[in-house]
């Protein structure tokens, strides 16, 4: 799988986890945040650590 494409994928799920149920979205985003973290994309690694800074954020984002 090229990197392009799992930028994209991991883009995606990104985007649906927002949508979920709070107690799903909290585990989706966990194992977003794992996938991002070990993807070697400089772009999506840059990523991963702001959602990790601001995980509490998006949650409550979520939840409202």
């Amino acid at each position: 799988m090229g990197q392009l494409h799992r930028s994209w994928r991991l883009k995606e799920l990104l985007r649906t986890l927002l949508g979920l149920p709070l107690g799903r979205a909290r585990g989706e985003l966990n194992h977003w945040v794992f996938r991002a973290s070990h993807s070697r994309i400089p772009e999506i690694v840059e990523l991963f650590k702001k959602i990790r800074r601001r995980r509490p954020d998006i949650l409550r984002t979520i939840t409202e």
